[in-house]
């Protein structure tokens, strides 16, 4: 796990969410669900200290980095009704597996936006963060994708490179930002601020 600059804060951001969150008995279901898959819970932890990081780099306000937290720490949510056998595959997906795996951002906007009832930005956030600017995203392929989903997808991608993950070993820093680096997909700006606040 790599630390942030602004360590101290993004914990504290992370700490209230999960408070603000937790507050509502329907959600701690939710809570549940994401923590009972180890590996999805690590993951999206990561990805909220990243996309938490970006945020407050970025002088958002508190509201929209609050958003951002919650939107980046349920954004895989969809995966808890994927199979567990194609999620820990350690080799590669066949076709019929990765247009399973595609429907996670679906799955995950209709849980928190028809199931638990979160704000749109924050469903959105869940079913557009494999969307790319170049429009070779899934699963519309949408080219206009708001700021808030950017940074997650900026800190997915990160997070998925430099953790251990069934099908490859961690990347160092430099590598996995010359692969991010490499993907026109992504806003650039954001990786950038990403490594600046990252402790090297």
């Amino acid at each position: 796990m790599l630390l942030m600059k602004d360590e101290d804060q993004v914990r504290a951001v992370q700490q209230l969410v999960l408070k603000n969150i937790m507050n509502n008995d329907k959600n701690k279901d939710l809570i549940s669900m994401l923590l009972s898959d180890s590996y999805v819970a690590y993951h999206s932890l990561n990805v909220s200290r990243y996309s938490t990081q970006i945020a407050i780099a970025l002088n958002l306000s508190e509201e929209e980095v609050n958003l951002v937290s919650i939107g980046a720490l349920l954004h895989d949510i969809g995966k808890m009704k994927i199979p567990r056998n194609i999620i820990y595959k350690p080799s590669a997906l066949t076709d019929d597996e990765y247009e399973i795996i595609q429907k996670h951002t679906v799955y995950g906007y209709e849980i928190l936006r028809n199931e638990y009832g979160f704000d749109e930005e924050i469903a959105i956030i869940a079913r557009d963060h494999h969307e790319k600017l170049n429009g070779n995203g899934y699963l519309d392929g949408k080219t206009n994708i708001d700021k808030y989903t950017q940074i997650v997808t900026v800190a997915d991608i990160f997070s998925a490179l430099t953790e251990q993950r069934p099908y490859h070993e961690p990347y160092k820093l430099r590598d996995a930002t010359n692969i991010i680096s490499a993907e026109t997909g992504v806003n650039s700006h954001f990786l950038d601020i990403l490594i600046q606040n990252t402790v090297h």
